[in-house]
């Protein structure tokens, strides 16, 4: 049987909460817990459990499962390689930094019900030390999602192209901007070495992204790094987006009243000239 929180073996209901373990009270919550029975054994139940779980899956999602796990027995805070980065330069004790816009695989590990897990392409959005704020990818393969969801994806086509030297998707790909989520660099498999500012969005791509926007706000040749701000502010931020628009009818408001004063202008000026003549 699966444990719902915490099964239930004593004559009291023992339960987890946020505070720690309902209806029981360790001798001290700082101790080592080889030093506490009741919790060990609750351990070793949770991880016979698990056990019996992954010999159901197939071998590759157990392989998946135990590069996973390695990873977290490497990385958590009392692991091995806590706060270690993967690719950071020898001589320097500071994480490897990540261009915004590049994109990277990244092992999201196991999520909840709808969250994204398993590696995944993801394109970084921003670098902050040991942490990446990134937004993950996949291959695009026409599954229909509903409008909601729809809205926050980029469908791209690939770019796997003769004239390409190197497609940034040689795939045609999902954006996934409901996914948005920070990581640790340790969870950065490789880097693609490929930067999403060097794919140009086409044109029809454009045109079917502006018809969710409040105003045509990309223009041809804008870059998916672009897309991807514009997006993101259409989602999270909308009052800004309406703003912008606001600022620039006053500009072309005043751009034309410039206009129309520098003719007014000329056209004294040029009549003060006659009158100098007479």
């Amino acid at each position: 049987m699966i444990r719902q929180s915490i099964l239930i073996r004593e004559v009291n209901p023992i339960t987890f909460n946020r505070a720690g373990v309902k209806g029981y009270n360790p001798p001290s919550k700082t101790a080592l817990t080889h030093t506490d029975t009741f919790i060990r054994s609750q351990l070793n139940e949770t991880l016979k459990e698990t056990e019996q779980l992954v010999q159901t899956y197939t071998i590759k999602e157990s392989i998946q499962f135990v590069l996973w796990n390695d990873l977290m027995n490497k990385h958590t805070l009392n692991g091995l390689n806590y706060d270690t980065y993967q690719g950071a330069n020898a001589r320097s004790s500071n994480p490897i930094r990540y261009a915004t816009g590049r994109k990277v695989f990244v092992d999201y590990g196991y999520g909840v019900d709808r969250e994204l897990f398993q590696p995944h392409p993801a394109i970084v959005l921003g670098d902050f030390n040991e942490l990446l704020v990134v937004v993950p990818t996949n291959s695009d393969e026409g599954s229909k999602v509903s409008g909601t969801i729809e809205k926050a994806l980029i469908r791209v086509p690939n770019d796997n192209k003769p004239t390409t030297k190197k497609p940034v998707f040689p795939k045609d790909t999902i954006i996934n901007l409901h996914q948005v989520r920070h990581i640790s660099k340790n969870r950065v498999v490789t880097d693609l070495r490929a930067n999403v500012k060097s794919y140009e969005m086409p044109q029809h791509k454009i045109d079917q992204l502006n018809r969710y926007l409040p105003y045509p706000v990309l223009k041809p040749g804008d870059n998916l790094h672009k897309v991807i701000m514009v997006k993101l502010a259409h989602l999270y931020f909308p009052d800004i987006l309406f703003e912008n628009k606001r600022l620039q009818d006053q500009i072309t408001e005043l751009e034309a009243n410039v206009k129309l004063l520098t003719s007014q202008l000329t056209a004294m000026g040029q009549v003060a000239a006659s009158l100098s003549l007479e």
